[in-house]
C-alpha cells in the first residue's frame, strides 16, 4: 500500500469498517491484498513502502555503474519503453521483466534487482515499462504487454527467451503469453509473488484506483470502468497455450491471500498437464542459505526422490515433474545484501543450468517448481 491508499484508507473507509488486524483502517479484505501490512518487522506500512523503493533505487544506481544499458527503448508511445541491460551481441539468452505495482504505478527501474547476477551468467535483460490502468483501460494494459513480448521476440529472433515478473507484473507476464500466437518463443516463465484472479480486487481501494467496481458502485463506471465479468476475463483462470516451463515463487511470511494467489496459478497449470498429485506441493521442508548457496533438508531430497521414481510416466507428458523445493521462512530483518543474494539464486533457477553440485543433479529436469521463499523488505 502507498502513501497515498493508506491515506486513502484514513479518510474514505467508513468507521464500522475502518480498522484491520494490524490497526489499519481499511477493510479486512484490503489488508489481506495489501503486501506493506504483513512486514516481519516493525516498520510501518510506509516505512515499509520507503524501505523497498529505497533499496530498489540504490540496486538501479548500482547496474549502472558496472552494467551497459540501454535506456528507454521504444516499443510503442507514451511509457512503452524498456531499458535493455549487458551486452545484446554477446548473449544467447535473454529475460523479459514486468514491474510490479498493481496495475497503476511502479516502476522498469525498480526491478533490477536481478538483472546483475543474469547479466553475469550472460543473459541480456529487458526491464519493460507500460502505461497504467489508472489512465486506460486494464485491457490495454495487457496489450502493451503482449505487444512487448512481440517486440522483443522479432528483435531477438535467435535468442532463447523466458519472461517474468512481480505481483501485477506477472500477471502481466503470463497474460501477455496467453495472447500470443508465438508464445513458444518464450519457453520459461518465473512468477514473484503475483496476482493472477482479479475479483477479489472489486470494490476495494486497489480495484477503485483502477476503476474496478462492484455492481453497487456504478454510479462511479465510466468507459474505463471494469465490471465482475471484465474482472474474470482479466484474471489467469487458465493456461491454455502456456507450454513454457514455469517457475513461481512467493513469500513465506505474506499474506494467506498471497499465497492462495500463486498455488492457484500452480494447480492451474498442473491441472493443465495432469502432471502429478499436488497434495504434497506445499508442505514446507525448512532449508538454509549458506554462502549463496542451498542447503536441502532430508524431507526435500526425499520428495525428489519420489518424484524421480516416476519420470517414466513424465517422459510422455509435455513436462516432467514438480519438484517440490522450499526456503526458510526468513523476515525483514535479514540484511539487504542476504535478501539480494536469495532474490538472485531464485531468478537464476529460470535458467535450469547444469546444477552447481550433484545433489541438485535432479533440478535440471524439471520444468515446474514451486518455492516457498522468506519475505522482505522487497515488497509494494
Amino acid at each position: 500500500m502507498t502513501r497515498q491508499q493508506n491515506e486513502f484508507c484514513l479518510n474514505k473507509v467508513p468507521v464500522e469498517v475502518m480498522s484491520c488486524r494490524h490497526g489499519i483502517r481499511c477493510t479486512e479484505q484490503e489488508c489481506l491484498y495489501s503486501p506493506s501490512h504483513w512486514s516481519a518487522s516493525s516498520k510501518s506500512p510506509n516505512q515499509v513502502i520507503e524501505t523497498f523503493i529505497a533499496t530498489m533505487r540504490s540496486c538501479y544506481q548500482e547496474n549502472l555503474l558496472t552494467i551497459p544499458m540501454q535506456q528507454s527503448v521504444p516499443y510503442g508511445d507514451g511509457k512503452q519503453v524498456i531499458d535493455i541491460w549487458g551486452s545484446e551481441a554477446d548473449c544467447t539468452e535473454a529475460i523479459v521483466l514486468f514491474h510490479g505495482g498493481y496495475w497503476q504505478e511502479g516502476d522498469r527501474k525498480l526491478f533490477t534487482s536481478p538483472v546483475k547476477v543474469l547479466v553475469d551468467e550472460g543473459f541480456v535483460v529487458a526491464c519493460v515499462g507500460y502505461d497504467f490502468a489508472t489512465t486506460i483501460s486494464l485491457n490495454i494494459v495487457v496489450e502493451e504487454a503482449t505487444k512487448a513480448l512481440h517486440f522483443l521476440a522479432k528483435r531477438w529472433p535467435y535468442k532463447r527467451l523466458s519472461v517474468g515478473g512481480h505481483s501485477a507484473g506477472a500477471h502481466l507476464a503470463i497474460s501477455a503469453l496467453k495472447c500470443m500466437e508465438d508464445a513458444h518463443r518464450y519457453q520459461k516463465i518465473i512468477l514473484f509473488s503475483g496476482i493472477y484472479d482479479l475479483r477479489p480486487l472489486l470494490g476495494t481501494y486497489i480495484g477503485k484506483a483502477i476503476k474496478m467496481f462492484e455492481a453497487e458502485q456504478s454510479v462511479f463506471i465510466d468507459n474505463f470502468s471494469l465490471s465482475l465479468a471484465e474482472a474474470e476475463a482479466l484474471s489467469v483462470v487458465s493456461l491454455d497455450k502456456i507450454s513454457a516451463e514455469l517457475l513461481v515463487v512467493v513469500g513465506a511470511d505474506e499474506s494467506p491471500k498471497f499465497k492462495e494467489q500463486s498455488q492457484y496459478i500452480v494447480e492451474n497449470y498442473m491441472e493443465k498437464y495432469h502432471a502429478m498429485n499436488m497434495s504434497d506441493c506445499f508442505k514446507i521442508s525448512l532449508s538454509t542459505m549458506k554462502d549463496g548457496r542451498i542447503d536441502e533438508t532430508q524431507s526435500t531430497k526425499e520428495s525428489l526422490s519420489e518424484t524421480k521414481e516416476e519420470d517414466s510416466f513424465a517422459r510422455k507428458r509435455p513436462i516432467k515433474r514438480l519438484a517440490r523445493r522450499s526456503f526458510e521462512s526468513s523476515s525483514f530483518s535479514r540484511s539487504y545484501r542476504e535478501c539480494k543474494n536469495l532474490l538472485n539464486e531464485l531468478a537464476l533457477q529460470i535458467r535450469l543450468k547444469a546444477p552447481v553440485d550433484k545433489e541438485r543433479e535432479d533440478y535440471k529436469t524439471f520444468t515446474a517448481i514451486k518455492l516457498t521463499m522468506g519475505d522482505s523488505d522487497f515488497e509494494k
